[in-house]
């Protein structure tokens, strides 16, 4: 009689402390699985969330402790439509395709100026840029006179244009009258009619002496000038340290 009286305490203790440990043991997480994302893009931007475990994920809603990183890696350089954004790279980097593919594919020079004289880099130029977005720098001489008609020098045929024909210092370093720089540019316009015309100079008396209708001595006289340069445009040469009067 006591033994059954000694087990019914027991079994009516067990009952209890089973339900006050069930009572105080709090449910055990669920973890959601964890949440990746990856893309890719053609542009430069890569989103993407990180790897994380949340708990208790609430639906349609960004779930609580996720963290979302954006990361840009630079692509390149573009030039704005429409903006003729260009470079006169050296003589020598004109030679190597390498470092024009890289100017126009990755700076973003969309025209390049070069120098005739080789039909590496002419062949060079229209490859990567093209040459309706190249400027041919030739002298204002009966060379650059046979470079405008029969392409002479370039590997071309002599049907086909150059976006611009520029000539470089016709007073500092060709020494040319305004009537042979105008004589010149005629003749650009003449056999090249779709093509541009422009020239540059060191300093802007240089320049106006060749664009209006008087010519400035270094004396500061002035004469008339009877042939007028009207090139498409003009550029002023400035080296390191030195101010353009």
């Amino acid at each position: 009689m006591k033994t059954r009286k000694l087990l019914a305490v027991l079994c009516v203790l067990f009952v209890a402390f089973f339900f006050s440990c069930s009572e105080n043991t709090p449910p055990e997480p669920k973890l959601s699985s964890e949440a990746k994302t990856t893309s890719q893009s053609k542009t430069s931007a890569n989103p993407k969330l990180s790897k994380v475990e949340v708990f208790n994920p609430i639906p349609d809603q960004l779930q609580y402790g996720t963290k979302k990183e954006t990361d840009y890696v630079f692509d390149h350089f573009s030039a704005k439509p429409g903006i003729e954004f260009g470079i006169g790279p050296l003589l020598s980097q004109q030679y190597d395709p390498a470092i024009l593919q890289e100017l126009h594919s990755y700076w973003g020079f969309n025209y390049v100026a070069i120098v005739i004289g080789n039909p590496t880099t002419v062949s060079n130029a229209q490859n990567i840029f093209g040459i309706d977005h190249t400027m041919a720098c030739i002298e204002a001489n009966d060379a650059g006179r046979n470079v405008v008609e029969f392409n002479t020098n370039n590997g071309l045929s002599p049907t086909t244009y150059f976006w611009a024909y520029y000539t470089d210092e016709p007073a500092t370093a060709q020494n040319l009258s305004s009537y042979g720089l105008d004589s010149f540019e005629n003749f650009v316009h003449e056999k090249r009619p779709y093509s541009l015309f422009g020239f540059g100079d060191v300093t802007r008396q240089e320049i106006g002496n060749y664009i209006t209708n008087t010519i400035t001595n270094s004396l500061g006289q002035t004469f008339p000038n009877p042939y007028p340069v009207s090139p498409d445009f003009v550029m002023c040469t400035k080296y390191d340290g030195e101010n353009i009067p």
